[in-house]
């Protein structure tokens, strides 16, 4: 699992390491990105839609190793938080895999063509650069959790549309992808500790690699 970790708090675009890049939408007539549903029971929904407290959104792309592994991830949190927390989103682990990344944004779309992956991932699975999912979801106090960590028996995952476009005001190619998703996420320290994510519904976008 990746850890990303925020190295401070504004409305301008955030880096946490070279290796990965993030971009940032704040002002929207229409939802640009959202995921929602329950989680334990209790209601969440996380959306950059221009509201008056719009969450922060970010998509992005980081490489591992010398393979150039690449997961894009993309996930929200509100934007009247002090730390960046709570957070939730979704990644899609291990698409590109190659000696470097020089094409990767020539094959970036077929990248995620049809279909795509929405099988959850193990830890074992996700270190082995096998092609999957991985939901996460950090709580108020920063504590982290994934999907990685724990059996998603009876989990599903299902994509309902995928469109490519261009990021506003870049060359950088974007992918926008809706479906639903409930699954279990579990405490990345102690997996006896777990969360339950059901009806979740989602619109997540997925940008290319920038180096």
């Amino acid at each position: 699992m990746k850890n990303v970790v925020l190295l401070g708090f504004a409305i301008l675009v955030l880096s946490c390491s070279n290796e990965s890049s993030r971009s940032e939408y704040h002002s929207s007539p229409v939802p640009v990105a959202f995921f929602k549903g329950t989680l334990d029971g209790q209601a969440i929904d996380f959306r950059q839609d221009g509201g008056l407290t719009p969450a922060y959104f970010f998509n992005f792309a980081h490489s591992f190793d010398q393979l150039y592994v690449i997961d894009y991830g993309c996930y929200l949190y509100p934007s009247q938080s002090q730390t960046g927390h709570p957070e939730l989103g979704m990644y899609f682990d291990n698409m590109y895999n190659n000696p470097e990344t020089t094409n990767e944004p020539s094959v970036f779309y077929t990248t995620f063509g049809n279909p795509l992956p929405t099988n959850f991932l193990t830890s074992e699975q996700e270190d082995a650069h096998v092609k999957g999912i991985e939901v996460t979801y950090t709580d108020a106090d920063g504590k982290s959790y994934s999907s990685l960590y724990g059996s998603q028996t009876g989990s599903t995952m299902t994509v309902s549309s995928s469109a490519s476009g261009m990021e506003k005001g870049t060359s950088h190619k974007i992918q926008t992808i809706i479906g639903a998703v409930s699954c279990k996420v579990y405490n990345v320290q102690d997996p006896t500790d777990f969360k339950t994510i059901t009806n979740g519904e989602y619109k997540l976008v997925y940008r290319q690699y920038v180096d």
